[in-house]
């Protein structure tokens, strides 16, 4: 609809008929018959080259261009903000939580120490930082533009990311008691070995689990990995970084770890990988 010719209380009317119909407004303008409206709108955005000193002071934004695409891309920027914050906070939250449950689930199952202190803490400063920082460098989803806003009432954690928080964090943590039970068996009695393994497992579980909060498959689109560099650069490090303490003896010493075989590399890698492997496929069978 083409509304024209309407008077200062015309606009403000209009603006106040679709808050009422729970819509959110943003409104532009450059006049001073536009302040009253461009106030009472939700975002009001001025003119900066030709818009008056009025609509200027009125306003929660001044376009600076005065071209009408700044806004689109202030959008696009917006919900990238939003969305790599998100991705950020259910990063650290469901790898935090993993922790919690390794240690919970193993002091339940009267299991020797699987993670110690220092090696928390050596997870939370080392391996958790980079991806995390990184993942706040994300271009935006390529379908941002195309999905509808969200409600105003809705934060940044929902329902179904604290579930989606829950599983991850819960998927992490089995497989670390997992691969800790198979050094057990493996291993009898070698409680140093099996907390090695376990450390380990914890660590590229993690670093996996960064690929994961986006919100559409790698399987669709394996190139998104590699439209964030920096991120791959800090995963990239910090598997580096945890591959050589195993061989720097002050590492082994201080994080109590012990170089493991071949073998013990590979059921590592295995029990990191479900947890990622398990995210993937169920975001094929919810169609993204």
């Amino acid at each position: 609809s083409v509304i024209a010719r309407v008077s200062p209380e015309h606009k403000l009317t209009l603006v106040q008929t679709l808050q009422e119909a729970g819509h959110t407004v943003a409104m532009t303008g450059d006049g001073v018959n536009d302040a009253v409206a461009l106030k009472q709108a939700d975002v009001g955005i001025a003119m900066g080259i030709q818009g008056t000193e009025v609509s200027k002071e009125s306003s929660d934004v001044i376009l600076q261009d005065d071209r009408f695409y700044t806004i689109v891309k202030a959008i696009v920027e917006g919900r990238r903000i939003f969305g790599n914050i998100r991705k950020s906070v259910v990063y650290l939250l469901s790898c935090n939580l993993s922790e919690v449950l390794v240690v919970f689930l193993g002091l339940l199952l009267r299991l020797p120490a699987v993670l110690l202190p220092l090696q928390i803490l050596w997870i939370n400063l080392v391996t958790d930082v980079l991806p995390a920082l990184s993942l706040a460098l994300d271009p935006a989803e390529p379908d941002s533009m195309h999905r509808p806003p969200l409600p105003r009432s809705e934060g940044i954690l929902t329902r179904t990311i604290y579930r989606r928080i829950f599983c991850y964090g819960s998927l992490m943590a089995l497989g670390t008691l997992a691969v800790a039970f198979a050094s057990f068996v493996r291993h009898p009695g070698d409680t140093e070995y099996a907390t090695a393994t376990a450390f380990h497992t914890v660590v590229f579980a993690q670093l996996l689990f960064v690929f994961n909060v986006r919100d559409h498959s790698l399987f669709r689109d394996l190139g998104q990995i590699f439209r964030n560099p920096w991120l791959v650069s800090g995963v990239l490090i910090s598997f580096v970084l945890q591959v050589l303490i195993t061989t720097i003896p002050v590492f082994q010493q201080v994080l109590s770890i012990a170089p493991l075989s071949i073998t013990d590399w590979a059921i590592v890698l295995a029990g990191a990988t479900l947890p990622t492997l398990f995210g993937q496929v169920s975001k094929i069978l919810a169609g993204l």
